[in-house]
């Protein structure tokens, strides 16, 4: 398998594990030094990020991950890709579909990649 499609697997590995709420596999996908950014300038280390998400109420019935675009320069252990979720589930008693273009940095470490960096924008 090349570059492309292991960090397309994980990507995927990683979203499957955030709908499952597999919070210490989900976290297994971050580097230790991760940042997760939004629109509204939230900005998350992995642990405060792991933290909010297992808290939250959102209960996900669905969701894909589409419209991949994954980068790997010739040689490098950094990649990064743009792509689109969409999550259909509940909040507080009420049924949602949330969108999002999404943007992250991958790293190459022992052997697998991981995600690093992580931009959101709600605003699709």
């Amino acid at each position: 398998m090349d570059s492309t499609e292991e960090i397309k697997r994980t990507l995927l590995d990683y979203y499957e594990a955030f709908h499952k709420k597999e919070w210490d596999k989900f976290a297994g996908y971050l580097t230790d030094n991760f940042r997760y950014f939004t629109d509204k300038t939230t900005i998350l280390n992995k642990e405060k990020f792991v933290d909010f998400l297992s808290k939250d109420e959102w209960q996900s019935n669905d969701y894909k991950v589409y419209d991949i675009d994954i980068h790997v320069p010739n040689g490098c252990d950094t990649a990064w890709g743009t792509y689109k979720t969409s999550f259909t589930g509940i909040f507080r008693e009420k049924e949602m579909t949330v969108t999002a273009i999404e943007t992250s940095v991958f790293v190459k470490e022992n052997g697998g990649w991981k995600i690093g960096h992580h931009h959101t924008s709600n605003k699709a």
